[in-house]
């Protein structure tokens, strides 16, 4: 005698049962909000403020890279693993990726790459030609180590 094994658990609805199930009906969206905001009792985006998800923390200032001239580039996370490498040519960004512990640079032809932090340019990241490598990609370590930048400046020590 066979029995079928999916059977059970596709009936499973994880909005009443396990982990989410709770979860699932404080943000599952209700007949009754989505009544209110059809009949015009509850505006249509407060209904839908109070079904997404929001971000009450202000966002922490991001690091680009920004390339002048052709040079490449390493960025590796704070593992050790290589997050992005690339020649980077005149006018190319890279948004590096903000994470606990900050990412590293390596870059060739240190005089060619630049650092935007809230808008504001830093770098560049060495000498011009030089090679220069691991470069802290934090927002306060850049801009407490380079100087707002110019094609003319160097970085300081």
């Amino acid at each position: 005698m066979l029995i079928a094994r999916d059977a059970p658990i596709s009936t499973l609805d994880p909005s009443r049962v396990g982990s989410f199930a709770h979860a699932s009906r404080e943000r599952a969206p209700t007949i009754a909000t989505a009544s209110a905001a059809a009949s015009g009792d509850l505006p249509l985006q407060q209904a839908i403020a109070n079904i997404l998800p929001q971000v009450l923390e202000p966002a922490t200032p991001g690091v680009q890279l920004v390339a002048v001239r052709p040079a490449w580039v390493r960025v590796r996370g704070a593992d050790g693993s290589v997050v992005f490498e690339a020649v980077m040519n005149a006018g190319d960004t890279y948004d590096v990726p903000q994470t606990d512990d900050p990412a590293t640079l390596r870059v060739g032809a240190s005089g060619a790459i630049y650092f935007a932090v809230n808008g504001q340019t830093f770098g560049p990241a060495g000498p011009r030609g030089a090679v220069t490598s691991n470069v802290v990609l934090a927002a306060a370590s850049l801009t407490e180590r380079y100087q707002p930048g110019r094609s003319d400046q160097r970085c300081r020590s």
